[in-house]
């Protein structure tokens, strides 16, 4: 019997999506959630409606920020992925997911890594590779973020993104050895 990772894996029907999701920034007022981990846990729910499959999702992990301002809080991150329905390519995901984040008050300022309510990325969708305006993927720092690569390594650690030789479980490793004053903590 196959795992769910496997299951979603080894199904070629449509391209595989790597959502990566985070919060730091509690919302106040927005269907009663008061914590990160909640907006993640409706998040999740949200993208599963963008699924074709049931959707795969990692642990949460509490990650301290990266390249953000001084004194932010840490952050909640998780990854998921996902089959999108054939009709929603690469951008229109994008857009999918631009339009959940504004949905928990997400607010794109011009503040580089500010502390906010969810962060949707998308680190890849298939063996696309692109460099377009508004749409890089594979996603360009993904490699570099452990609060990525920990979590994609636990739901798929043989996973490579394209255009890379080492696995997700291999890529996590190598993160792992590094000096870096990222904290992940799985929850």
């Amino acid at each position: 019997m196959s795992s769910p990772v496997n299951t979603i894996a080894e199904n070629l029907s449509s391209p595989l999506a790597v959502i990566s999701l985070g919060s730091n920034l509690p919302l106040q007022r927005v269907s009663g959630l008061q914590e990160s981990a909640a907006i993640l846990r409706q998040a999740l729910r949200d993208l599963q409606e963008l699924s074709s499959e049931p959707l795969v999702s990692s642990s949460f992990y509490r990650t301290t920020p990266l390249d953000s301002p001084a004194a932010a809080p840490d952050f909640i991150n998780a990854i998921a992925l996902l089959r999108p329905f054939p009709n929603i390519a690469a951008f229109e995901l994008l857009q999918c997911l631009h339009s959940i984040e504004t949905k928990f008050g997400r607010a794109r300022d011009l503040l580089a890594n500010s502390p906010r309510s969810l962060d949707l990325d998308l680190i890849s969708f298939g063996n696309m590779q692109c460099q377009e305006p508004g749409l890089i993927l594979p996603h360009p720092r993904a490699l570099l973020r452990r609060f990525v690569m920990t979590p994609l390594s636990e739901v798929a650690p043989a996973l490579k993104l394209p255009g890379q030789d080492l696995t997700a479980s291999e890529q996590a490793e190598l993160l792992q050895t590094l000096q870096t004053s990222q904290q992940i903590q799985r929850l």
